[in-house]
């Protein structure tokens, strides 16, 4: 959906910027703010020097007050199993977290929450080990604040193995809310209401089930961004229409809910299956939104980190898998108009 005009301002897509740039100088020296858009999106701006001086004092008087944050919130869905969705969530969160964010000069403070009934981001960090461990309890999930949002929203976890790292974690109480939201759909734009409160995070990374059932879709309305994790197979993209129309469904409690980008996963290059679905991807689906560098194929790796309770980073820092996962954080960065940092 195009952005709706605002008085004061021009649009410009990014392809049409080299282009048209003498003619939005013109317009800048007249007063008029030009905003960058791609595959509809905002993505930027074009400020006068006063414009940018009165920016950079306000971002000072934030950091100054502790005010000003801005926290990004990003869902993950895709109904197909095993195309890697739990393991981006735990692979880009934990890259996020070792980020500088240059509104606060600190390294980013990300927040996981797991939505799903069977658990697999709470145990991919080792919140269920430990049969003492308070993630096994209703409370810690995220089922009493979705019923009544006057609650207060469960306190996050750290993980045993990567504390930087907090969780509001999953178990199977989860899976009776399932059948309340059906009940009652007027509960669906709870979880949002209740997750912006966690203003002391910088992104907050959502894991879904996979399914179009009313967990997921009340996770994809607190979301502004949805990540599509699509393996290198046809069958993962049969189900495209359905992926689309769930998320229109969810786009009327949630007008600002886009796509920021489908992640290729479990890639092997010298397949034409897998190139196959690449350009599928790249051509007919670019009107949706971008999709990411390929992830390899490397699922004894994968399998490992998963077992250690650590991401790939942490679990073996020198192997080149490293550098493609780091390349997708940058895409997710660009792609939701946050700056890209080391």
């Amino acid at each position: 959906m195009p952005l709706k005009p605002v008085p004061g301002t021009a649009q410009v897509t990014s392809a049409e910027l080299r282009s048209r740039f003498p003619e939005l100088l013109d317009q800048l020296g007249q007063g008029t703010r030009v905003v960058v858009t791609h595959y509809r999106r905002p993505i930027g701006a074009l400020v006068s020097l006063e414009d940018l001086q009165r920016l950079r004092r306000a971002d000072v008087a934030d950091a100054q007050s502790g005010q000003g944050r801005l926290m990004q919130i990003i869902g993950t869905h895709n109904q197909s199993g095993g195309v890697g969705k739990t393991t981006s969530v735990a692979e880009l969160g934990y890259d996020l977290s070792t980020r500088l964010n240059l509104r606060t000069g600190q390294p980013n403070r990300v927040l996981l929450v797991d939505t799903d009934p069977q658990a697999s981001l709470t145990k991919r960090f080792g919140l269920h080990d430990d049969p003492s461990s308070p993630a096994h309890v209703v409370t810690s999930t995220l089922f009493m604040s979705v019923m009544d949002p006057q609650l207060p929203g469960p306190t996050p976890l750290p993980s045993p193995t990567v504390p930087e790292l907090h969780l509001i974690p999953a178990n199977q109480h989860l899976s009776r809310l399932d059948a309340l939201l059906y009940s009652d759909d007027s509960l669906l734009p709870n979880l949002g209401q209740v997750l912006r409160r966690y203003q002391d995070y910088d992104y907050i990374l959502i894991d879904t089930p996979p399914s179009r059932g009313m967990i997921t879709r009340a996770a994809l309305i607190a979301s502004e961004h949805i990540i599509i994790p699509v393996n290198s197979s046809l069958k993962a993209m049969e189900n495209f229409d359905s992926v689309s129309e769930l998320i229109g469904q969810c786009q009327r409690h949630n007008p600002n809910l886009r796509v920021a980008m489908f992640l290729l996963t479990q890639y092997q290059k010298n397949i034409l299956h897998d190139q196959d679905v690449q350009r599928i991807l790249k051509t007919q689906y670019a009107g949706i939104a971008p999709t990411s560098s390929p992830v390899p194929h490397r699922k004894a790796l994968f399998n490992d980190a998963s077992l250690a309770r650590l991401p790939i980073a942490l679990y073996r820092p020198k192997d080149p898998v490293n550098k493609d996962l780091r390349r997708v954080t940058d895409e997710l960065l660009a792609s939701i108009g946050e700056p890209v940092t080391a």
